[in-house]
């Protein structure tokens, strides 16, 4: 029987990353449950940060587990997103929401927020930051880490017990539940 291959971020503790056993016909790809997946969605706080050339490599610990994650700070698709946030925030700061009505400034604010949220991937994290990522699972050297092609430092500490209340819910009632009978 061949598995389905996932092409969309599984979210998932680290402790499973290290459980993971990779493909023998496709080494991207690694069996988690019934399905071949190479994407990750993870969240947990940041234990250690080291840069090397353009890329910040980052340890990140989810109470599971730690996993080394890379993240290129300084990468083109990232400078031209930043580029695009600042000309949308400058025609919002021209439509001048605030002087509409109370609504217009709550949306001003919202908007705010969601701009600084953003363009917080494009700085590098500090120790102790909790983030949240997104990013491809490789071996480098023997050692399991994810490339992240998405990544934030979450806002509040809310969104953390939120993600363990998720994950709880996702492995009992939606991954342990694929798998086939043998």
């Amino acid at each position: 029987m061949e598995l389905e291959k996932e092409e969309v971020p599984v979210k998932i503790f680290i402790r499973d990353i290290w459980k993971l056993q990779q493909y023998d016909v496709d080494p991207n790809y690694f069996r988690f449950y019934d399905k071949y997946i190479r994407k990750v969605d993870i969240m947990g706080i940041v234990t250690e940060v080291r840069k090397n050339g353009d890329h910040h490599i980052y340890r990140v610990d989810d109470g599971t587990g730690t996993v080394i994650c890379s993240f290129n700070h300084s990468n083109t698709r990232h400078l031209n997103e930043l580029h695009e946030i600042e000309q949308l925030q400058e025609s919002i700061a021209e439509m001048n929401f605030g002087n509409a009505s109370a609504e217009g400034a709550a949306m001003e604010f919202l908007l705010e927020e969601a701009f600084n949220a953003n363009q917080i991937s494009f700085r590098p994290l500090e120790q102790g930051d909790c983030v949240h990522l997104q990013g491809f699972v490789k071996n480098f050297h023997d050692k399991r880490e994810v490339t992240a092609y998405r990544l934030h430092k979450v806002p509040s500490s809310a969104h953390e017990v939120d993600r363990v209340f998720e994950l709880s819910f996702l492995y009992s009632n939606c991954y342990a539940k694929d798998v086939p009978e043998s």
